[in-house]
């Protein structure tokens, strides 16, 4: 009989259970439902601190998404102002020196223009030269003396009829 128990000795434990249950209830009941209750309610306590967090949370993530939203559409509306102002600051160079050039070619055509005037009036010059050293040289070759006579004659007489 040695692994075996008497039925009075396990009525005897279950006995002892019942008195050792019966004096923990007595003493540590109330300490131990005021223990469990207050556990139960910082329990619940944070599990609406939760919710409540988790709501803030949520709605701090909606406005920081249509936060983001507004960014990204700024950005763009940024991108294209920037893209206009470039484009209209390129053609205003483009246009000032399509003008620059238009000024330039018109200066190139009155320079032009100026140096063959003054080419004109110097070949005009050198030929008026020519022409009268040649009409000199003609005139000393067939002027005789009695033409050159004549000719001062004529010369005396004009200038007494205009006095």
């Amino acid at each position: 009989m040695h692994g075996e128990e008497s039925g009075l000795s396990i009525l005897f434990k279950f006995i002892n259970f019942g008195i050792l249950v019966a004096i923990l209830v007595k003493f540590a009941g109330k300490p131990l439902k005021k223990f469990f209750l207050e556990r139960h309610e910082r329990v619940k306590n944070e599990i609406e601190t939760g919710k409540t967090t988790y709501a803030q949370i949520e709605t701090l993530k909606a406005e920081l998404q249509r936060k983001l939203e507004a960014l990204d559409t700024e950005v763009e509306e940024i991108k294209k102002k920037v893209m206009e102002e470039a484009y209209a600051q390129r053609d205003m160079i483009i246009s000032e020196a399509k003008a620059f050039a238009e000024r330039l070619r018109e200066q190139a055509i009155l320079t032009k223009e100026q140096e063959l005037k003054e080419t004109r009036l110097m070949i005009r010059e050198k030929i008026a030269e020519k022409c009268v050293d040649e009409a000199e040289r003609i005139i000393r070759e067939n002027l005789k003396k009695e033409d050159h006579d004549r000719l001062v004659r004529d010369f005396i007489e004009r200038l007494r009829s205009v006095s």
